[in-house]
C-alpha cells in the first residue's frame, strides 16, 4: 500500500508540473465518459434494473404469432379458450395467468377520471409473488362468471385519488358505472401490466375474449429446472393442434414463449443499445485525442525517462508509473463525467415525450457507478499504455544529450500519431453518416403532408366508458349532440366528431371490402380503416370534395346507408368511371354489414407518418355517417377561427361535461403537436447522433490540427532549408495541407465501410430512407474535408511564415 501511495504522489506531482495537459485531458475524457454513462443509464433502466416481482428470470411471456403479411413476426395475446388450453397442456410451467389492459371510468373519488385498469385471473398476483400491502388480492371466487364485482387499487392511485384513506377497504367505488368493492391495495411500485392502476377479475369479462380474439395476454412461471426452450416447444405443439382442430380461427397461427424481461426490454432496449454503440465511438475518438496528447508529452519526457533508467529504474517500473498517471486522469475525467451524466439523464428524460412504463426509472444506481468506474480505468489504461511503452524504452546515449531526442523520435512518433488521427477521422465519418441519414429521415417525417390542413386544429378523445354506452345508439346520440355543441362555441370555425374502426381484420388474412359488380376487390382500393363522422367533418379537416356531396342531417339512423370514399379508392375500384352511385360493403361477401351507396369522393389523406415513401402515405379510406355507424371511442376535431386552437380547450371540455359530467376529455392537443410527438423516437435519435457527430467532428479537427502543428514544429529546420534553397511559400503551403489531406482521405476511406455498417443497424429507425445514401455520404465527406482543411490551414500558415535564418538556427 505504501508503494501505491508513493506512486500516486509521484503521479500527482508530475501532473501538477504540467497542468495544461492534465486539464485538457480530464475535460476531454469527462465529456466522453459522461456521454457514455448517460446512455448506459438509459440501457440500465430498461434492461438491468430489478422488476418488483419474485424470481423474474423464471417469468415467461406466452403469445401467439402469425405468419401472414398482415402480422408477420408480431406477437399478440390469445383468446380465453386458448388460455385454458395452454393452462391444461403446458408441463414446463408451474402456473399461468391471463390479463388484459383496458381503460375504465373510475368514480368515487373527488371526480370521475379515466384510468388504465386491467382484468386479471386470480393466479396473477401469486404467480408474480406480490401480495397486497393491505386487504386481499383477487381470489378464485371472484374470478368466475357472475362473481361479485371487486377491485384492487394500486398504491399511487390510492394516494392520488383517495388521499391515502385507510378506511377505503370494504367500501365501493363505481367503475364504468358499476359499484365495485375495494378489497385490496397493492404495494408501491407494483404495476402489471405496465400501466395498470387497478385490477378487476377476469372471469366476469371472459365474453370479451372469444375464439379468434387475441387480446388476452398470458404470463407463466417456469418450473424449477425447466427452460424457456422447453416451454416454447410445448406451446408450439399446442398451437399446431389448435390450428388443425380450429382452422377457422387458428389457421396460419402459431405461438411462442420468451423470457418476460427480454420481451419487455426488446424494443426500447435495442433503441438505447444502438445509441450506446454510437457514443462508444465518441469515447474512442476522445481516447485517440488524449493518447495523441500523451504521446507528445511522452516525447518531451524522454530525457526524464533516460535519467530514471540510468539510475536503475526498470522498464516495468516506468510503465507502471506512467499508467498510474493516465489512470488518475481517467478517474478524474470519470468523476467529472458523472456530473455531466446527471445532467444528461435529466435532459434525456425530458426529451422522451411518450409515456414510459413505471418499471423504468431513469437515474444512477450501483450499476451505472460501476460502469463509470470501469470505463474510467479502462480509458486511462487505453490512452496511457502506448505512450508508456514508448517512453519506457529510452535510448540512453541519445536521450541524455539535449536537443537530439526530438529529432530522433520525431518520425516514428509522427507515424503513430498520424495513425491515431486517421482512426479519429474514420470514426467521425461513421457518426456523421449515421447522423446524416437520421436527420434526413426526421426532415422527411416531422412535417408530413397529411392531405389536409393541420394548422389551427384542436384534437381530443372521449372514450365513452360506462354501462350507459353499452348501447351503441346512446354513443351515437352523444356524438351527434357533441358535434353540434362544439360547432356553436365562439371562435370555432368548424367542428366534427369521428370514430375510426379497423375493418381489414387481423391475423389469418387482410380482409377486403365487397364491391358490387366486382368479383375480386383490388388491394389498392380496399380500405383498411373507415371513419364514422358527423356532418361537417370533411370541411373541418379541409378535404376537397371531388365529386358528389358531403354528409348532412338527412343521413341519419334509419335512412339510406351511404358512404364517401377517397380518390384512391375511386380510381382503384372504378378507373375512368364515376364512383358516385356505386355500392360497396365494408366487409366480406358473407358479412352482415349493409350495402352502402357512394354519395361522394374526396381528396386523399395521409396514412402512417413513418411510411417509407410519399405514395405510401396515401391510403384508401372510407367515411360513413356517425349516426348510421355509432360506437364508443370518439375523437373530436375543432378548427379554430383565429388559428389558436388551445384557447378553445376549456370550452370544448365544458361542452363534453354538459352532456355527461362523468366523461373526461383526454389527450387534448393540437394536431401539429400530435404529429410531432408521433415521431419523437426519430427526433431523439437524430438529436443524439447529431450531438455525438458534432463532438466527434470537433475532436477529429483538433486531432488533425495537433498532428500537423507538431509536424510543422518538428520540420521547422527542414522547411527553413527548403525555403533557403528556393521553395516558394505556396509550395510550403501545399506540402503541409497535403499532409492533412492524406490523413483526412485515409480516414474517410476507412470510415465509409463503418458508415455502411452503422446505417444498416439504424435501418429500423429510417422508415424508408436508404441506409446507404450516396448524397448523405458525399455530404458528410465534404463536411469532413472542409473541417480537415481548416484544421490544416492554421499550422500551414505558420509554416509559410518561417524565416530561413531562424529555422536554420532551430536545432
Amino acid at each position: 500500500m505504501s508503494h501505491l501511495a508513493r506512486d500516486l504522489r509521484l503521479a500527482l506531482r508530475a501532473l501538477v508540473r504540467r497542468p495544461g495537459y492534465a486539464i485538457v485531458a480530464i475535460l476531454s475524457l469527462s465529456l466522453g465518459i459522461g456521454a457514455n454513462t448517460t446512455i448506459f443509464s438509459l440501457v440500465n433502466a430498461v434492461e438491468f434494473r430489478g422488476l418488483p416481482y419474485r424470481n423474474v428470470d423464471q417469468l415467461v411471456d406466452l403469445h401467439e404469432t402469425s405468419v401472414t403479411e398482415l402480422c408477420a413476426g408480431c406477437g399478440v395475446g390469445t383468446s380465453y379458450p386458448g388460455f385454458l388450453e395452454w393452462r391444461a397442456g403446458l408441463r414446463a410451467v408451474s402456473g399461468l395467468a391471463g390479463y388484459a389492459e383496458q381503460p375504465v371510468l373510475l368514480a368515487g373519488a373527488e371526480s370521475a377520471e379515466r384510468v388504465t385498469g386491467a382484468v386479471v385471473s386470480a393466479d396473477l398476483f401469486p404467480l408474480l409473488g406480490v401480495a397486497p400491502a393491505s386487504g386481499r388480492a383477487i381470489v378464485a371466487a371472484d374470478d368466475r362468471a357472475g362473481g361479485e364485482p371487486v377491485v384492487v387499487l394500486s398504491d399511487d392511485l390510492w394516494r392520488r385519488s383517495f388521499g391515502r384513506d385507510t378506511a377505503l377497504l370494504g367500501t365501493t367505488v363505481r367503475i364504468n358505472g358499476v359499484a365495485h368493492t375495494v378489497v385490496g391495495i397493492m404495494p408501491p411500485r407494483f404495476h402489471f401490466p405496465e400501466f395498470a392502476q387497478l385490477w378487476l377479475p377476469l372471469g366476469p369479462a371472459i365474453d370479451r375474449f372469444p375464439p379468434g380474439n387475441r387480446d388476452l395476454g398470458v404470463i407463466a412461471r417456469l418450473k424449477d429446472g425447466a427452460t424457456v426452450e422447453q416451454a416454447d416447444a410445448e406451446l408450439r405443439a399446442i398451437a399446431a393442434r389448435q390450428a388443425a382442430e380450429h382452422p377457422a380461427t387458428n389457421a396460419r397461427w402459431s405461438a411462442e414463449a420468451s423470457l418476460y424481461r427480454r420481451a419487455l426490454a426488446n424494443e426500447t432496449g435495442s433503441f438505447f443499445r444502438v445509441l450506446l454503440g454510437a457514443v462508444g465511438f465518441v469515447l474512442l475518438i476522445v481516447c485517440a485525442n488524449v493518447a495523441n496528447l500523451s504521446l507528445a508529452r511522452a516525447s518531451g519526457r524522454r530525457r526524464e525517462m533516460a535519467i530514471r533508467t540510468a539510475l536503475g529504474a526498470s522498464r516495468r517500473r516506468l510503465v507502471w508509473q506512467l499508467l498510474v498517471e493516465s489512470v488518475m486522469i481517467g478517474l478524474a475525467g470519470g468523476g467529472l463525467g458523472l456530473l455531466i451524466a446527471a445532467w444528461g439523464i435529466d435532459a434525456a428524460r425530458a426529451a422522451i415525450t411518450t409515456q414510459v412504463p413505471l418499471w423504468i426509472e431513469f437515474g444512477m444506481d450501483w450499476r451505472v457507478l460501476a460502469f463509470s468506474l470501469v470505463v474510467s480505468v479502462a480509458t486511462g489504461v487505453l490512452v496511457g499504455l502506448v505512450p508508456a511503452l514508448r517512453a519506457s524504452r529510452p535510448d540512453l546515449q541519445l536521450d541524455l544529450k539535449d536537443g537530439t531526442a526530438a529529432a530522433t523520435a520525431g518520425r516514428p512518433l509522427g507515424r503513430l500519431r498520424a495513425s491515431l488521427v486517421v482512426a479519429e477521422v474514420s470514426l467521425a465519418l461513421v457518426l456523421l453518416s449515421g447522423a446524416g441519414v437520421m436527420i434526413k429521415t426526421f426532415l422527411r417525417v416531422h412535417r408530413p403532408d397529411m392531405g389536409y390542413d393541420t394548422h389551427g386544429l384542436l384534437v381530443g378523445d372521449v372514450s365513452l366508458l360506462g354501462t350507459r354506452y353499452d348501447d351503441p345508439r346512446q354513443a351515437g346520440v352523444f356524438g351527434m349532440q357533441l358535434a353540434e355543441r362544439l360547432a356553436a362555441i365562439p371562435g370555432v370555425r368548424n367542428a366534427a366528431v369521428e370514430r375510426s374502426e379497423f375493418i381489414a381484420g387481423f391475423g389469418a388474412s387482410d380482409q377486403r371490402i365487397t364491391v358490387d359488380g366486382l368479383a375480386e376487390t383490388p388491394a389498392a382500393g380496399s380500405p383498411r380503416f373507415a371513419s364514422a363522422v358527423s356532418p361537417g367533418y370533411l370541411k373541418t379537416l379541409g378535404l376537397t370534395q371531388l365529386a358528389g356531396r358531403d354528409f348532412d342531417a338527412a343521413d341519419a339512423a334509419g335512412g339510406a346507408n351511404v358512404v364517401i370514399v377517397n380518390e384512391k379508392v375511386a380510381r382503384a375500384l372504378w378507373p375512368g368511371a364515376p364512383a358516385v352511385g356505386r355500392r360497396i360493403k365494408l366487409g366480406g361477401p358473407a358479412s352482415n354489414r349493409p350495402w352502402l351507396t357512394v354519395i361522394g369522393v374526396v381528396s386523399n389523406v395521409g396514412g402512417s407518418l413513418l411510411a417509407a415513401s410519399h405514395e405510401q402515405t396515401r391510403m384508401p379510406y372510407a367515411y360513413v355517417p356517425l349516426a348510421q355507424w355509432p360506437g364508443r371511442g370518439l375523437s373530436i376535431r375543432v378548427r379554430a377561427a383565429n388559428g389558436e386552437p388551445m384557447a378553445l380547450a376549456r370550452d370544448v371540455e365544458r361542452a363534453v361535461h354538459e352532456l355527461d359530467r362523468d366523461q373526461p376529455l383526454e389527450h387534448v392537443s393540437t394536431m401539429e403537436r400530435e404529429l410531432a410527438e408521433a415521431v419523437w423516437p426519430v427526433r431523439l435519435y437524430a438529436v443524439f447522433l447529431s450531438s455525438f457527430a458534432a463532438f466527434a467532428l470537433v475532436l477529429a479537427a483538433i486531432g488533425i490540427y495537433g498532428v500537423i502543428s507538431h509536424s510543422v514544429t518538428q520540420r521547422t529546420h527542414e522547411i527553413g532549408v527548403r525555403v533557403a534553397l528556393g521553395a516558394s511559400r505556396a509550395r510550403v503551403l501545399s506540402m503541409v495541407i497535403g499532409q492533412g489531406a492524406v490523413l483526412a482521405g485515409l480516414g474517410a476511406v476507412l470510415g465509409l465501410a463503418g458508415a455502411v455498417g452503422l446505417t444498416r443497424v439504424l435501418r429500423a429507425m429510417l422508415f424508408g430512407t436508404s441506409p446507404v445514401d450516396p448524397p448523405v455520404l458525399l455530404g458528410v465527406a465534404l463536411v469532413l474535408g472542409v473541417v480537415a482543411l481548416f484544421a490544416t490551414w492554421l499550422p500551414a500558415r505558420r509554416a509559410m511564415a518561417i524565416e530561413p535564418m531562424t529555422a536554420l538556427r532551430y536545432e
